[in-house]
């Protein structure tokens, strides 16, 4: 198994940083693209643990970090705060683009000769939103994973977002660090300007492509009605699995920094593995 650490440029000149696991053999692979979610990164949680067990089983799996997700320390959950507070959907959505166009132009460290041209991507909690929009697009993705999956990104009472209009930002403290953090009123701008585009039941009504949404019942963060609201809402009921996982959370039970693994993650494992492997 090789691990390669590198970065790319998105379209805004910012350096993204990225990590590709590959079993190294050179048969022709499919390419594994993970997308982390909010207040989250490439390393945390069980996201690598994940990505090593789909490259273990011929796959060559990427993540990277939004070019604004701003993690400062991983270990720590330290972030910038500045670059924190300017992150919008449409950027992160702009980063997935820029990584493929990157890929197209071979600038992502990965054997060429030995990837098929094809792509699973997945998404975590946020970043599975991001995947649900980016697949409308991308005919080089040929199946869509969703783990914890929101459903809307509209999140807020009118009287929260009269506030950030009125402040210019929104402040909260992160739980572990004790960090205060904004994000700036141009997120939720995006998010209202582009209401109709990042509406995600119909995002992911327009998918074809072959969809695995796996969620915890006792997910906490983002409840499970979310995702049966998605599943509700894909036409081709025959291409999409959708499976509640018991005792299980937002994190599949998994800490940051990661440990160790658990039941509930290593039965998220084996279903992403079976539904990727399918032809």
């Amino acid at each position: 198994m090789s691990t390669i650490v590198s970065s790319f440029k998105n379209s805004c000149g910012r350096d993204i940083n990225l990590e590709i696991v590959d079993n190294s053999n050179r048969t022709k692979k499919t390419l594994f693209l993970f997308l982390h979610g909010f207040k989250a990164f490439r390393n945390w949680g069980f996201y690598p643990y994940l990505c090593e067990k789909v490259a273990e089983n011929d796959f060559i799996a990427a993540r990277f970090d939004f070019s604004l997700s701003a993690v400062a320390d991983g270990e720590r959950l330290i972030y910038i705060p500045e670059l924190f507070a300017q992150n919008t959907v449409s950027q992160e959505l702009q980063d997935v683009q820029d990584f493929l166009s990157a890929l197209e132009s071979k600038q992502i460290p990965i054997d060429y000769h030995s990837w098929d041209g094809e792509i699973v991507l997945c998404g975590h909690s946020r970043g599975a939103a991001i995947a649900i929009l980016e697949a409308n697009f991308s005919p080089r993705i040929k199946k869509l994973v969703l783990l914890s999956p929101i459903a809307t990104f509209d999140r807020y009472s009118d009287r929260q977002k009269d506030l950030w209009r009125r402040n210019g930002y929104v402040e909260f403290k992160l739980v572990h660090s004790q960090q205060k953090l904004r994000i700036n009123y141009s997120y939720l701008e995006d998010i209202l300007l582009n209401a109709d585009k990042f509406d995600l039941p119909k995002a992911i009504s327009r998918v074809t492509q072959p969809i695995l949404i796996v969620h915890g019942k006792q997910d906490l963060t983002v409840s499970p009605k979310e995702a049966y609201e998605l599943a509700h809402n894909v036409k081709n009921k025959e291409q999409l699995r959708f499976l509640l996982l018991d005792r299980a959370g937002h994190g599949f039970n998994s800490s940051h920094p990661f440990d160790q693994s658990n039941q509930v993650l290593e039965m998220l494992v084996v279903e992403v593995v079976n539904f990727i492997k399918e032809k």
